[in-house]
């Protein structure tokens, strides 16, 4: 079953919403609204063959999807096309140039414009519909805010002398302005406890870091209106992922992508404490990831991977690095 959730950011951000540290806040509602058990059973349920029973994808735009990252296009190919669209003119071919590079730069594509194009996705196919759509969704990124700060010793009660500065990043999203993430639900018992999560919890005790002093604060509801079946595609041989990846296994597929280095937090109350007593210990180990809109040359969902594990000097601490996927049909240029 696959959902959409539409999400309206009241207050800065200093967390991205990415699709792993949604499943992660996911988790602690879990923990919190029914038990240390019922998380438990849940994180069990995740590898030997079987599909996953909740997967996210990262927020998006209202409307948007990640565009493809399918391999650059031949220079022939774009000179082709901007002289298809030019004619003889010189002057209007280096308009049309500039053009469609910034079309092959823009990080969205629109759902309706994907729905036209994804039984036969490829550049030109690309270039021709976002010709006349134009670039949507990169205006709507939000504006950064860098901030430094100086930290306080609680014993003094004042500044730290040595390597007591450090900066926040906060996002600025436009006013009036609304995100969109996924859900894909493969245990349709569990949509109850999912959507007491994603519409009480969240909205209720905030996302990232921060939170606690007014950060993070969004209103989330579910799309009603969204149709699964117009992200269908039966001719499908490859997909889009929709979510940060890493899993084992993933290197065995021929994929198209772009890497970031997840640098993972533990929250909830490991935020405070070691998950086995002691001072805390909030810091995963690095992981590197495929980013939104990786594309990999494969006819499976790639849903029925496990957690990672490892990523933590506790063994039970876990990441999700398994993706949400739409299908499509990529169409190679001669």
């Amino acid at each position: 079953m696959l959902l959409r959730y539409k999400v309206r950011v009241l207050s800065p951000l200093e967390t991205p919403l990415m699709s792993d540290t949604l499943f992660g806040h996911f988790c602690w509602g879990l923990r919190y609204m029914e038990g240390e058990r019922f998380l438990e059973d849940f994180l069990g349920r995740f590898g030997g063959g079987r599909k996953a029973p909740v997967l996210f994808s990262s927020a998006f735009p209202a409307g948007m999807i990640p565009r493809p990252e399918l391999p650059p296009p031949e220079r022939s190919v774009i000179v082709s096309f901007a002289r298809e669209k030019a004619g003889d003119d010189r002057g209007q071919l280096l308009k049309a140039l500039q053009k469609a590079r910034g079309i092959l730069r823009q990080n969205y594509i629109s759902v309706s414009a994907w729905q036209r194009i994804k039984e036969g996705l490829s550049w030109l196919s690309m270039l021709s519909l976002l010709w006349k759509d134009g670039a949507k969704g990169d205006e709507l990124e939000p504006v950064e805010e860098i901030t430094q700060s100086n930290v306080i010793n609680r014993l003094s009660d004042s500044v730290s002398q040595e390597g007591g500065l450090f900066t926040r990043t906060k996002s600025w999203y436009p006013k009036d302005s609304s995100l969109e993430f996924y859900t894909a639900v493969g245990d349709s018992a569990l949509l109850p406890v999912m959507e007491k999560v994603l519409l009480e919890y969240i909205p209720g005790t905030g996302f990232g870091a921060d939170k606690s002093i007014g950060m993070g604060r969004l209103a989330v509801e579910r799309d009603t209106s969204f149709a699964p079946a117009a992200l269908e595609c039966p001719g499908a041989n490859a997909r889009l992922l929709l979510s940060m990846a890493a899993f084992d296994g993933l290197e065995r597929h021929e994929a198209y992508y772009r890497l970031k280095t997840k640098y993972g937090k533990l929250g909830g109350g490991f935020a405070a404490a070691s998950p086995t007593g002691g001072d805390p210990r909030p810091f995963k180990k690095p992981v590197l990831m495929y980013e939104p809109g990786a594309v990999v040359l494969t006819t499976d969902a790639l849903d029925a991977a496990d957690l990672l594990r490892g990523v933590h000097t506790d063994a039970r601490i876990c990441h999700c690095g398994i993706p949400l996927s739409i299908p499509f049909r990529w169409v190679m240029e001669a």
